[in-house]
């Protein structure tokens, strides 16, 4: 899914950011997941963020991400049992 900073991919067993500098979140490593601005409404923006806290307690968050992909993140993270 391409975000403004870069490219976010949804692995079986990490999620990996590229952009000028890369990062890998091992799933398993992964505490709760937050979205935020997502809406039915039609006239909000066509943008989402997803913040991601670790059990070892660092946040990363990743800014306007096309909507087309939350249904997409959401199901593979409900399906990798991350709340």
């Amino acid at each position: 899914m391409k975000a403004v900073q870069g490219d976010l991919f949804m692995l079986d067993k990490f999620i990996f950011f590229v952009s000028k500098q890369l990062m890998l979140i091992e799933i398993s490593d992964i505490h709760q997941v937050a979205f935020s601005r997502v809406s039915a409404d039609v006239t909000s923006a066509r943008t989402f963020d997803v913040q991601i806290i670790t059990k070892h307690g660092s946040e990363y968050t990743f800014t306007s991400i096309n909507k087309e992909g939350h249904e997409l993140t959401d199901t593979s993270l409900k399906d990798k049992k991350v709340h």
